[in-house]
């Protein structure tokens, strides 16, 4: 990776959050700060960015979902299933 950022900058994306890029990338990268800001880290789908600056990773954005999207993603959901009629089956045990 050293070569690599010695020469391009670098942009990895992942479906991970951002701890799963520190213990998997980030955690086995022996690289020095000048090649690190380099490195461009867009965990989420891209949905996140971080960018190294100041000796640290740090969040440039963050698209999250307020808590009013997810309550209207979550019943929308809700009435999907609920049209579609795949309701889990609860079963309960016979002692």
């Amino acid at each position: 990776m050293n070569q690599l950022l010695g020469k391009y900058e670098v942009c990895v994306m992942s479906g991970g959050k951002f701890e799963q890029f520190q213990t998997q990338l980030l955690d086995n990268l022996k690289a020095e700060p000048e090649l690190l800001k380099k490195l461009h880290l867009m965990p989420t789908c891209g949905t996140r960015y971080y960018r190294y600056e100041n000796g640290g990773w740090n969040k440039v954005y963050a698209e999250d979902f307020t808590q009013a999207e997810k309550d209207k993603i979550i019943e929308a959901l809700k009435q999907g299933v609920d049209h579609l009629g795949y309701h889990e089956k609860k079963f309960m045990a016979r002692h």
